[in-house]
């Protein structure tokens, strides 16, 4: 996936082969270029900077001289962006929840990194709010990830 006017890297490979060239199969769509010494770490080798012009579908296509080696298939599409607003709740017992203003911002960023290069949606956090409910909801429940 490759977001529209933005740009995603990819390590192109192929077994028993050197790659001469790499083109994409439709140009108005996007385009693919060797990037500047500063995009990624000079210890990466192979890798390829599309950058999206028009939503759509199109090829990568690796040579070797006029032989077509390989196709990868590339999405160009919109960045979708989602709105988050969290809450902190506490009820009229006293409980409070255990999870903080921090918290919440570190996950955001956290599932973004994720899901952004992935699907092409970018969180945000709108805000985080404490929240009281008028009831008595019990004591906070953890939920463990099992790692301990």
């Amino acid at each position: 996936m490759v977001p529209v006017k933005g740009t995603k890297y990819v390590h192109l490979e192929v077994q028993g082969a050197t790659i001469s060239s790499v083109e994409p199969a439709n140009s108005n769509i996007a385009s693919i270029r060797t990037p500047a010494a500063n995009e990624v770490p000079e210890r990466y080798k192979s890798v390829y900077a599309l950058d999206g012009k028009l939503k759509g579908t199109t090829f990568i296509i690796a040579k070797q001289g006029k032989t077509e080696l390989a196709r990868l298939e590339r999405g160009v599409k919109d960045a979708r962006p989602v709105s988050i607003q969290a809450f902190l709740i506490s009820d009229n017992a006293g409980h409070v929840t255990p999870t903080s203003e921090a918290n919440v911002k570190e996950w955001v960023a956290e599932a973004s990194e994720i899901l952004e290069p992935q699907t092409n949606v970018v969180l945000t956090l709108k805000s985080v709010a404490k929240k009281k409910i008028d009831l008595d909801l019990g004591a906070p429940r953890l939920i463990s990830d099992g790692a301990g």
